[in-house]
């Protein structure tokens, strides 16, 4: 199967393939024409030749997929997005005709010697997956310096010059606990389920929100975090939770992962999530859909920041580095369930 063979089955001229095979089409082919050539592509198993690629265009074809440490030190537990992140712009990447290179970065490494390990990759682009932003700042302006195009997912970034995609963390505190409010509920409270703290820009959004619905000191509303990050951990929490606030009306969960032992710890205190407390997790709808009664959430919106970063990282790649970089800080989107 070549080039001139997919042209003719999709009526379309040899350039026209070729500009979709490379992606170059963005703007002159359009969306139906560029998803007939990719299944047609995908149906009769075309493949191009990376050694004849990389001669005529001068890239190797294959793009970093970077996590920091090992795939294998990242829990479940706070952290599933990041094998989705990973699967999402896998897919996405295998389909624009390059491959991958999964680039494990030891953690104990400064940030020169982060930098120094990125540059010596031969890859045509890099994205960051789920990155603390204190690890990963340095290294990005660095790799940026010497023009290898890069995006960051799942990361807030306060330099200017990357590109970055998350959702709005702050917001989804906010959001949530105008939610509770306009349902009468003040008496609010977060639970920090992920392993770590939650970010504190997040932490700092609820305490705000609450303190204005309330009245209460923003150092007064209630954040609480499990000794443990395990159900037990959990249930201890919910138990030291309610013996502070008896009244509990409302509380937002951090991670959907422990959310099924949370609504168990509530209704073996004879507490009815959804009815008598409002109860809204944040994080992974796998995780979410599977409790019972399922957890009304916030979602991550994956594939949108997957589809943004791998469009902004393939135009860097064929086009340059731009002057101004893409940052898309997703609102929230509310899933509502039962709870």
């Amino acid at each position: 199967m070549t080039i001139v063979d997919l042209a003719r089955l999709a009526g379309v001229s040899d350039a026209t393939v070729s500009m979709v095979l490379n992606g170059k089409d963005r703007g002159r082919v359009s969306a139906a024409r560029r998803e007939q050539i990719l299944a047609l592509a995908r149906q009769h198993g075309y493949r191009r030749n990376p050694a004849a690629r990389a001669l005529a265009t001068g890239r190797t074809g294959r793009i970093g997929l970077c996590v920091s440490g090992s795939i294998s030190s990242h829990a479940l537990i706070g952290e599933f997005s990041l094998y989705v992140r990973l699967g999402l712009f896998a897919e996405g990447i295998h389909a624009s005709g390059r491959s991958i290179e999964i680039i494990q970065i030891d953690t104990r490494l400064t940030p020169a010697a982060v930098s120094r390990e990125l540059e010596r990759r031969a890859v045509d682009g890099m994205v960051f997956l789920d990155w603390p932003r204190q690890r990963l700042e340095k290294p990005l302006e660095a790799i940026r310096e010497r023009g290898i195009p890069a995006v960051a997912s799942g990361t807030v970034l306060s330099e200017p010059g990357c590109t970055w995609t998350h959702v709005d963390e702050p917001a989804i505190a906010a959001d949530a606990v105008r939610r509770m409010v306009a349902e009468g509920r003040t008496r609010i409270a977060m639970l920090d389920t992920v392993i770590g703290p939650v970010s504190a820009d997040m932490e700092e959004a609820f305490r705000a929100a609450v303190s204005r619905a309330s009245g209460m000191p923003s150092g007064e509303v209630l954040v609480l975090r499990p000794r443990r990050p395990d159900y037990e951990g959990v249930q201890d929490a919910v138990h030291d939770l309610l013996a502070r606030e008896p009244g509990l009306q409302g509380l937002l969960l951090t991670d959907n992962f422990l959310a099924q032992g949370v609504l168990n710890s509530l209704r073996t205190a004879g507490r009815h999530p959804g009815l008598d407390v409002r109860v809204l997790g944040y994080g992974d709808t796998v995780f979410a859909d599977h409790c019972s009664p399922k957890l009304s959430h916030y979602a991550l919106r994956l594939e949108e920041q997957a589809r943004l970063g791998l469009d902004a990282l393939l135009e860097q790649i064929e086009k340059g580095l731009p002057e101004t970089p893409c940052h898309a800080l997703l609102p929230p989107v509310c899933l509502v369930r039962d709870t």
